[in-house]
């Protein structure tokens, strides 16, 4: 699926590496803070319950591996809890060592449920975003995904 709209951002961002995979199919909470320790990124998932409907304040977050210290990991762990949050029956712990370059079935082709990034490094400013799936046209299909 081509990149779109805040996609853009993430794919810029200096250090930060990220798939194509799945960043139209669940949020990516992107939080930077700026640390005067080495370089690091801790990925956690959060998990709509639905009986708090979309409500996602508070929840509290899985750590998805160990944290991260090599930059050149990054990118085949944000495709591990991407596939995490698409096959909710499956244990997040599958996907630890998953291959970005692999090609992976999933249980949904959407999610509400979040991958979280905390980024630590001296380089950063303090900031912090959403990238939300937007509507983007699955050509595979010839339908419009929302």
């Amino acid at each position: 699926m081509p990149v779109q709209g805040g996609d853009v951002l993430l794919f810029h961002l200096p250090s930060l590496y990220m798939t194509n995979f799945a960043s139209c199919r669940c949020p990516i909470e992107c939080r930077l803070m700026r640390r005067d320790e080495p370089w690091s990124c801790t990925i956690y998932l959060r998990r709509i319950d639905p009986s708090h409907g979309s409500e996602s304040f508070g929840l509290s977050k899985e750590q998805f591996g160990e944290v991260i210290k090599d930059k050149e990991l990054l990118e085949n762990r944000i495709f591990g809890a991407q596939l995490a949050i698409l096959n909710p029956n499956t244990p997040a712990r599958t996907f630890w060592n998953a291959n970005a370059n692999s090609t992976a079935s999933t249980e949904l082709t959407f999610s509400p449920d979040i991958v979280c990034l905390e980024i630590a490094g001296p380089d950063y400013s303090n900031l912090s975003f959403v990238d939300l799936p937007g509507m983007f046209y699955d050509l595979g299909h010839s339908i419009l995904l929302y």
